[in-house]
């Protein structure tokens, strides 16, 4: 039998459970008014970017099939935070539910796309939930639905030294977040707080988490260090600064 075939019949296969969880329930609860939310992202060419689903019900989400179409020259890399899913072209059908509820406000199922290398800078690209079944409390589905679907920008095209960089962490779920390269403190700048900032983490003054390591670590050689610092010291008295990092790296 054929992978596509065994997912089909696997998605099929949990949303048949989950309607028969749904419509088995307490028969008492009366049809409600909800939204489900695709988060906007932000990328650069070449690299992830991830797309939450969340949904608010007044937590009395218990389950949903939810098919989501994206741009066709995004590539899906993972699914994540479902019972089960199955990929057809550019649709994804996301299958989840619960014994209890989906609380509202946090992040149900997540999405990680790469975005083309080719994509230009202030491209955009879609992500739109185009069908919804099962969506329900414990015993009947949700009438009145919004929807806000999502919209990825390329901040950058690729280049061999973005100024943007793409950080990544998986926990529970994958995300992803964009800073500019060499902003250690997360102020949405590069300049000599970041580079004393880089110099104090070296002396021991200072601790990083992971993504201060990440965004400080402007040469990508695994060492937060002096050359990074004196690199952002660099960057901060660059006339061009749009192209500043890739002179700064190759010196």
């Amino acid at each position: 039998m054929k992978k596509t075939t065994l997912r089909r019949l696997s998605a099929l296969f949990a949303t048949a459970v989950m309607a028969v969880s749904c419509s088995t329930m307490r028969l008492s609860a009366q049809s409600g008014t909800a939204s489900i939310t695709l988060t906007d992202a932000t990328s650069v060419a070449g690299k992830f970017v991830t797309v939450d689903l969340m949904a608010n019900t007044g937590n009395l989400c218990a389950g949903y099939n939810i098919d989501v179409a994206f741009d066709s020259d995004l590539e899906l890399k993972k699914v994540e935070g479902v019972v089960s899913s199955c990929q057809i072209d550019n649709v994804v059908s996301l299958v989840n539910f619960t014994g209890t509820y989906f609380k509202d406000d946090t992040v149900l199922s997540t999405l990680t796309f790469e975005i083309p290398e080719d994509a230009e800078e202030g491209e955009e690209f879609d992500v739109r939930i185009q069908t919804i079944t099962n969506f329900c409390t414990d015993s009947c589905e949700f009438e009145n639905v919004v929807i806000n679907n999502s919209t990825i920008k390329v901040l950058e095209s690729a280049k061999a030294v973005t100024n943007y960089m793409v950080y990544v962490e998986e926990g529970n779920t994958t995300s992803t977040e964009v800073a500019l390269r060499g902003d250690a403190n997360g102020d949405g700048k590069v300049d000599l707080y970041d580079a004393i900032l880089v110099t104090r983490r070296m002396m021991s003054m200072e601790k990083f988490n992971k993504k201060q390591d990440f965004f400080a670590n402007v040469n990508e050689d695994g060492a937060v260090d002096l050359y990074d610092a004196i690199g952002i010291c660099r960057y901060g008295m660059a006339s061009d600064k749009a192209n500043a990092w890739g002179e700064i790296i190759s010196k």
